[in-house]
């Protein structure tokens, strides 16, 4: 991204370099008419602006930027004193802001953090130019009635403003549905905060969800008032923190770390979660009362290897998505390749399956994307691997009836691959006994 760091030339001079090394187009000013200048002659996605710049007249920069460039982000840089003052930034319109000192790693974050969120605003707004404004998110179409029913819960959690809890592996697409959540609802204009889970892990990290009373820390709750918060990885929270979250979900009160006094808070909670809380419930590492509070509505993501035919509707409509913005790119997946997609297992379900396309869309000369487009780990068999068990999330299996159930479906695929000749899908499954291939059933 390209981004326009305004502070005075005595300022944090890593800043600068530390944002480059990610690889963003920096254009440092020092002053509010260079910054006027830079924002005329360039395109940025974000503005960092030092609120104490010399000559900038408070807010008044915010709202000139905002009301001429309102597509461009904006972080401020407040003092350690000037915690309102950045507050009132942020009701300007400041998509975020940090306090001094800080470290520039904090600042990465929050770049970050809105890197990813434009991404995840132009794909929406993609794939409403290229599927119609009623469309479902890109990563849960379907043609199967659970996931239009997953979808209809989606547009009715964004109705309410009950807490939601998302469950899924990694990859399925669980961030993206809590900012359409959010998007869609009546507090989309409001705040969101990402807050990942393992940030307060320990007691001493409790401040960066709950705020700190001594230290002027408002903490994500805080920041996401009249808004949502979505906490990634619920479960990674100190219990701590878990009570925190059970009092704003209870009784609509935040109390800061060192502080004495509730805070009343306006904040629209959804979590996720890759792990089954209910185990971790038993486990003593989450607590029951919270996991009862989070239940207000529960979505649960399915990976993509258990969505069948999607895998390939899904690719079809992540090419089409590409081939809008880049019309090299062919917009038909042959039908060899569509079947290599169907029997990859997928491990990271919907996010491994976009990074496919775009690599084959990117190296695709014909047509059409081919085998050869696709990426060589697809295209190479796992060796002396036909198959793959799935068990994540399983406890415990009863092995004679799992081998049962494997050998009824091997048997029956073989009998498939012979077009119904019992002699045929022995040799297929290396058995002498053609009545032993024809007995799918058999124990």
């Amino acid at each position: 991204m390209r981004i326009l760091l305004c502070q005075s030339r005595d300022g944090e001079r890593g800043l600068e370099d530390a944002l480059t090394a990610l690889g963003h187009a920096v254009v440092s000013t020092g002053t509010p008419d260079a910054a006027r200048d830079a924002l005329s002659a360039l395109d940025f996605a974000v503005v960092v602006v030092d609120l104490d710049l010399p000559g900038l007249g408070g807010l008044g920069f915010l709202r000139e930027v905002r009301r001429h460039l309102p597509e461009v982000d904006i972080v401020v840089i407040a003092s350690y004193d000037a915690t309102e003052t950045a507050v009132a930034a942020m009701n300007e319109g400041a998509a975020d802001f940090v306090t001094k000192p800080f470290r520039s790693e904090e600042l990465e974050i929050r770049i970050d953090r809105l890197r990813r969120l434009r991404e995840q605003r132009g794909e929406l707004g993609r794939l409403r130019a290229v599927l119609g404004e009623g469309a479902c998110l890109p990563g849960l179409l379907s043609e199967s009635p659970a996931m239009h029913a997953i979808c209809e819960r989606i547009r009715l959690a964004a109705d309410t403003v009950a807490p939601v809890l998302l469950e899924g592996e990694t990859g399925t697409g669980k961030e993206l549905v809590a900012r359409t959540i959010h998007g869609l609802g009546s507090r989309r204009v409001a705040p969101f905060v990402a807050f990942a889970g393992h940030r307060a892990a320990t007691d001493e990290l409790v401040a960066t969800l709950l705020g700190d009373e001594q230290g002027g820390l408002g903490g994500a709750i805080g920041q996401a008032d009249g808004g949502t918060l979505l906490v990634d990885d619920v479960d990674a929270l100190c219990l701590g923190a878990q009570r925190g979250l059970c009092r704003l979900l209870e009784e609509g009160v935040v109390r800061r770390v060192n502080g004495s006094d509730d805070s009343p808070v306006d904040v629209r909670l959804v979590a996720t979660t890759e792990v089954d809380l209910t185990e971790a419930v038993a486990r003593g590492s989450f607590l029951d009362r919270l996991l009862r509070d989070l239940r207000g509505i529960e979505i649960r993501l399915p990976p993509l290897r258990e969505r069948g035919d999607d895998v390939v509707l899904l690719g079809g409509t992540f090419l089409r998505l590409l081939a809008a913005t880049r019309p090299e790119v062919p917009r038909l997946i042959s039908r060899d390749a569509a079947e290599l997609l169907r029997r990859h297992t997928w491990p990271g379900n919907v996010s491994e399956l976009r990074r496919v396309i775009a690599y084959a869309g990117a190296t695709a000369t014909g047509g059409e994307i081919t085998v050869a487009d696709l990426p060589e780990a697809l295209r190479r068999p796992s060796e002396g691997r036909p198959f793959t068990l799935h068990l994540e999330g399983i406890a415990s299996v009863q092995l004679a009836e799992l081998v049962h159930d494997f050998e009824q479906e091997l048997r029956a695929w073989a009998l498939e691959k012979a077009e119904g000749q019992p002699a045929r899908a022995a040799e297929i499954l290396g058995v002498d006994d053609q009545d032993d291939a024809d007995r799918p059933g058999r124990n």
